[in-house]
């Protein structure tokens, strides 16, 4: 099975900026679904967005948008406007799925929610993200992945060491998570399409996805566990990182305690301690975390990394370099298992672009095609719907569509 042929026929119309909806679309695109991305007068704030990072914003390499919105066919429509409200029920007469972000209050007011579209297209997946979730006290607060991923769970403060001032947060991982989760109930959405003939609402947070995320700690913590840790205080100690003689941290992961304890201990020439009853059972090494952790410090800062690496690969022991997100462009591992691709701007520029992690009969990465200027595809759309080229033509003079925008910098 090839990426483009998954999910060919499925027709997706995305009313969606920034980044969580977008990105689920992109991944339906990816596996070959027919995306339609609405943007109206104005354009989506995320094309702007790349400055804030570092990164050009022009017209021909915009890295971020083109990101969340590759493989999609764009058009602009001014759903304040009779004639572009009119060629968005146009799009969904026979479209399959309908994303969006635009919180519920005003989906409401334009006639889009699930209720209204549901009675109009009985077939129709309607899927949606919000913030904090469709109920409850805060359902209409405004919730970025900063704010209701991030912040609101503890991620910021708690994997901080002890004292220190919260992280800053990794730009859209919380909004790339919940993609994966709302395209996998998309696609049990269309499956019950398929069977029965009838739509369902989908609906996902990025409060509840990041409770999902972190559920361990969730857990833990309602049985004494305390964030934020100490370094010095991992889990155990087999399970944290260590400096090595040359400054670059290395990861230990040792899951299984009981079955890695000798291993570990004979690999960093500690045989000594194998029979110490203060460390080789995890209900002793517990009470004396701090202790073993500076031991172990002290063994690995007598090797570089590299060397710790081999060793430890060797006797099959889990562990991994910490990197830093400069090096992941890089990584052979990655190219080897599709998940990075190249593309080249319209700009000359070519960098690496992360691919959409799942994957089906190959390694391969999945198309990365050039994500549509503001409203590009307008006249191919339009024509697809009926439309005339002088009905076009009254609409761009009425504003009900428009195109080519360049959008203002963030």
């Amino acid at each position: 099975m090839e990426f483009g042929t998954v999910l060919k026929g499925v027709k997706v119309v995305e009313l969606a900026n920034y980044a969580a909806a977008p990105a689920a679309a992109r991944i339906l695109a990816d596996w070959g679904a027919d995306v339609i991305k609405i943007e109206g007068p104005g354009p989506d704030p995320i094309r702007g967005y790349s400055v804030s990072m570092g990164m050009p914003n022009t017209r021909e390499e915009s890295p971020i948008y083109q990101f969340e919105n590759a493989n999609k066919k764009g058009i602009s429509l001014n759903l304040k406007a009779p004639e572009g409200k009119e060629a968005l029920h146009k799009l969904l007469e026979t479209a399959d799925v309908f994303i969006s972000n635009t919180r519920l209050q005003s989906l409401k007011k334009l006639g889009l929610d699930y209720e209204s579209l549901h009675a109009k297209f009985p077939k129709l997946v309607w899927a949606h993200v919000n913030g904090l979730g469709a109920e409850g006290p805060e359902a209409n607060k405004p919730g970025f992945d900063i704010t209701a991923f991030w912040s609101r769970t503890g991620a910021l403060l708690d994997v901080t060491q002890p004292g220190y001032a919260p992280n800053n947060s990794p730009s859209g991982a919380g909004d790339h998570t919940l993609s994966l989760g709302l395209a996998a109930g998309i696609l049990g959405a269309l499956f019950k399409q398929r069977q029965t003939g009838e739509g369902d609402r989908v609906s996902v947070s990025l409060l509840g996805t990041a409770t999902w995320a972190y559920a361990m700690m969730v857990l833990s913590t309602q049985y004494g566990d305390a964030f934020p840790k100490s370094r010095t205080e991992p889990n155990h100690p087999l399970m944290s990182s260590y400096c090595c003689k040359d400054g670059e941290w290395f990861m230990l992961t040792v899951i299984e305690y009981a079955r890695f304890y000798q291993t570990v201990c004979k690999v960093l020439g500690l045989d000594h301690l194998i029979d110490d009853s203060r460390y080789n059972t995890l209900e002793q090494v517990k009470k004396h975390r701090p202790e073993m952790v500076a031991i172990l410090d002290e063994a690995f800062a007598s090797q570089d990394r590299a060397y710790w690496i081999e060793q430890f690969t060797a006797n099959d022991v889990p562990c991994e370099e910490v990197r830093h997100f400069a090096d992941v462009h890089k990584d052979p591992q990655g190219w080897a298992n599709g998940n990075l691709t190249k593309f080249k701007f319209e700009s000359g520029k070519e960098i690496a672009f992360p691919c959409s992690p799942v994957q089906f009969s190959a390694n391969v990465a999945p198309p990365c095609n050039r994500a549509p200027h503001l409203g590009e595809h307008n006249e191919e759309i339009l024509k697809s719907l009926g439309y005339t080229d002088e009905q076009i033509e009254e609409m761009y003079k009425s504003g009900a569509i428009a195109a080519d925008k360049v959008p203002t910098l963030v």
